[in-house]
């Protein structure tokens, strides 16, 4: 993470806006919510979409890769196994509590994320999409303590 905000960070002196960490984050206000929760989903999202054995030197970095949509049952049970050990490990200030499987209207298979920040009390729920793994939504309910 300090690699990216090294290089996206443009100098003191520019006048030009800032570019943003994670591009493919849902569209939300992100200037409502704490700078800690942006944080943590750029760094799920990145976690999500990395492939495990291929785009990190280390071996369980990532999750496996998806086999398109004859695979989603797989998919599913990949994800509910690798995602939970891959939070724990690298990004450790989101504390998973469940992990729910839905489709929409569309047919689209995706998985719903709550659990709990660590970095600022409250309680933070995402979905994603179980083969493409973009994130669809972000919510937090700050606990005011």
């Amino acid at each position: 993470m300090f690699l990216v905000r090294k290089f996206t960070n443009p100098s003191r002196d520019s006048d030009q806006p800032r570019p943003a960490l994670c591009q493919v984050l849902p569209n939300a206000d992100w200037d409502a919510l704490p700078a800690d929760v942006h944080d943590v989903m750029v760094n799920i999202q990145i976690l999500l979409r990395a492939r495990r054995r291929y785009d990190h030197l280390l071996p369980d970095y990532g999750l496996s890769a998806p086999h398109g949509k004859l695979a989603d049952d797989n998919q599913i049970e990949v994800l509910q196994t690798q995602f939970p050990e891959t939070l724990k490990r690298y990004e450790p200030r989101f504390n998973l509590g469940v992990l729910d499987f839905d489709v929409n209207d569309d047919g689209i298979s995706f998985m719903t994320a709550t659990g709990d920040l660590r970095v600022c009390p409250g309680t933070l729920r995402f979905s994603f999409t179980v083969n493409s793994r973009i994130i669809l939504s972000v919510h937090f309910a700050s606990s005011g303590a």
